[in-house]
């Protein structure tokens, strides 16, 4: 349920906050996102520190795909 709530909740929050056109909350989103994904990662798995770090970046990486599509659906 955490894997499915950090992958629905930031992309419902991104789109409700790509209609405010507010690229630093959109950001901050991500990032505080990213930092519970790291957390929960390293407390919740025996995953080694570049493990986390490799991981932590390919949600960060979804999480900019989500930003990108939401701001150019929120901009049509």
């Amino acid at each position: 349920m955490l894997g499915l709530g950090m992958l629905i909740g930031p992309l419902w929050w991104l789109q409700h906050l790509a209609n405010r056109n507010n690229l630093e909350v959109r950001l901050a989103v991500i990032t505080g996102f990213l930092v519970v994904f790291a957390i929960a990662l390293s407390i919740l798995t025996v995953a080694k520190p570049f493990d986390v770090l490799a991981a932590s970046a390919a949600y960060g990486a979804v999480l900019m795909v989500f930003m990108q599509l939401g701001s150019a659906a929120g901009g049509s």
